[in-house]
């Protein structure tokens, strides 16, 4: 079981932090999604969409396209990209701004 921390001295597992998660949404009309945990979201290029070996050494997303990316702030951007999707809202580019779906 993975533990998330402790709240309340309740320990957390991923499961009970999402379910938390999900109903603090609902009650402040937030949506909740989640993405799936096998998704590529570090190998993929968040400009192009093109996959590559990202070994775990490699901290930097550089691309053909011309991406030159944090590995975490590459997969974030795809994760985010996913989520808004899912829900028909769009894309985000690298720069931030909105992509209509």
């Amino acid at each position: 079981m993975l533990c998330l921390g402790v709240m309340e001295g309740r320990i957390f597992s991923a499961n009970d932090f999402a379910a938390e998660f999900k109903r603090q949404c609902a009650k402040t009309g937030s949506i909740f999604g989640k993405v799936d945990r096998w998704r590529p979201s570090t190998k993929m290029c968040s400009g192009c969409g093109q996959l590559h070996d990202m070994p775990l050494d490699k901290r930097t997303m550089k691309c053909d396209y011309g991406l030159l990316l944090g590995r975490d702030t590459n997969a974030a951007i795809n994760i985010k990209n996913a989520g808004m999707s899912a829900f028909g809202l769009g894309t985000v580019s690298r720069d931030n701004s909105a992509r209509a779906a």
